[in-house]
């Protein structure tokens, strides 16, 4: 099932998300990740329940990422990616050594660590 669940936790957001993040689901995404900008300082986005991942929704999440930067706001992977989703990540070229010019605080989700 694609699911996308927001739980406010002392001034976190925690948003999990289980099943496909695919472009068919991308609006929906969207639509959570500005709900979790706008109520919260601190997000926090768990993926170990997705069974898959597209370049839309990588896209989405590098996005809201560098919006949560320019508001001043946290924004990290909560847990470790599924095999499937880091695969996906890596072929799309994503992960990196370091950051992209707006990562002076080191957050950058797709550092490889």
């Amino acid at each position: 099932m694609n699911t996308s669940n927001m739980k406010h936790t002392d001034k976190k957001v925690e948003i999990t998300r289980g099943g496909d993040l695919s472009i068919q689901q991308a609006a929906e995404f969207k639509d959570t990740l500005i709900k979790a900008l706008a109520s919260s300082d601190h997000i926090i986005l768990k993926l170990s329940g997705c069974t898959g991942i597209d370049l839309s929704c990588i896209q989405l999440i590098c996005a809201a990422h560098r919006t949560a930067l320019n508001m001043n706001k946290v924004m990290e992977l909560g847990d470790t990616l599924p095999d499937i989703v880091a695969k996906v990540v890596e072929s799309a070229g994503y992960f990196r050594d370091k950051g992209c010019s707006l990562n002076v605080n080191h957050t950058c989700l797709w550092i490889r660590r």
